[in-house]
């Protein structure tokens, strides 16, 4: 329960004392504006403790990568065509070079294998013949001795930071999928191809307990995707999300719709209806996240897994794909990269 918009209400002003807010605490719950406190196991508080951790150290990682990215911007920035920052290959070669003069030294034969092991062969050769390429027309800053030391520094002060917060979010998330496992959860939310065992473990930390939900619609506004809208007189506004929710929420069930609509039908159906009425790709993907969450409650509720069954939504599915191909292809400007 809150006080900080009632307020104002009484008298008009601001003032803060004692026997205001106890008087509107009385009138609020007088009349059900709260929501009822929930006692949860030590399993399920120790889950949501451990994604709140892993939500922060996940913040922390990006404010690292953002400091690489942006001393790489002042004195290579074409490495980052070749070797984005969220792989082990540039963490690796940022330990060992980072300024054009430096790649352009480098042992092509030597540096090439060792590429190619840390990407699981989706890196060789020819990346580092590319960097070398840029490396000879950068444009980046070109550094004296005493700037290129700072920057050295610099650098491997935060790739080592990086490294102790990622073995620290793999260490809480292995931790947080053993006591997900313990949930009747698990088994059926990675039943749905799509996602993986670390979006379901962080979304039923999230959730704390989905038998505490008896609707998909609560789950929606606790993520703060519910709708909002303004209407005065005649006019009626459009309608938005109002994401007063959960943010860490949100975030893991559009990560999920974001690959269910890849392989659900259920699912997929939502997101190209919406797609060939008007192409928002993040609007869409958000809008099937209801039918996302509408189906999982059913599984929850039947305490099944999920099963792939030709039924009305496999047959709608393919009437919409053929359309949706029909309008990729007449379209190539907007369809240009690959989307689902």
């Amino acid at each position: 329960m809150t006080t900080k918009h009632s307020r104002p209400m009484i008298s008009h002003d601001f003032t803060r004392t004692d026997p205001k807010d106890a008087f509107l605490i009385a009138s609020n719950a007088q009349r059900g504006y709260f929501d009822f406190y929930k006692e949860y196991s030590d399993q399920v508080k120790g889950m949501h403790a451990l994604s709140i951790a892993y939500d922060k150290l996940r913040k922390n990682l990006v404010q690292q990568r953002n400091r690489i990215h942006a001393l790489l911007d002042r004195c290579f920035p074409e490495f980052l065509i070749e070797f984005p920052l969220d792989t082990k290959s540039s963490s690796y070669l940022l330990k060992k070079y980072f300024l054009p003069a430096h790649f352009l030294s480098l042992d092509l034969e030597s540096e090439s294998e060792t590429i190619r092991k840390l990407s699981w062969g989706k890196r060789g050769r020819s990346h580092l013949e590319a960097i070398q390429k840029y490396a000879r027309a950068s444009i980046g800053t070109r550094l004296d001795e005493n700037e290129e030391m700072a920057e050295r520094m610099a650098l491997d002060s935060w790739l080592a930071m990086q490294e102790v917060i990622e073995k620290q979010m793999d260490a809480i998330m292995k931790r947080l999928i053993e006591l997900a496992r313990e949930t009747p959860y698990l088994k059926i939310i990675t039943s749905l191809k799509g996602i993986s065992e670390r979006q379901a473990a962080l979304f039923i930390a999230e959730t704390r307990d989905l038998a505490g939900f008896s609707h998909y619609k609560q789950l929606e506004k606790y993520a703060g995707y519910s709708l909002r809208q303004s209407q005065s007189g005649n006019y009626v506004g459009p309608r938005h999300m109002n994401h007063i929710g959960n943010r860490r929420l949100s975030c893991i069930l559009y990560k999920m719709s974001e690959e269910t609509i890849k392989y659900i039908p259920e699912v997929r159906v939502k997101f190209l209806k919406r797609q060939l009425t008007k192409r928002s790709y993040r609007k869409n993907v958000v809008a099937a996240s209801g039918n996302l969450l509408k189906l999982i409650m059913a599984l929850v509720k039947e305490k099944r897994v999920y099963e792939y069954r030709g039924n009305q939504s496999v047959d709608r599915l393919v009437f919409l794909e053929k359309k949706y191909a029909n309008l990729k292809e007449s379209d190539k400007v907007r369809f240009g990269k690959k989307v689902a």
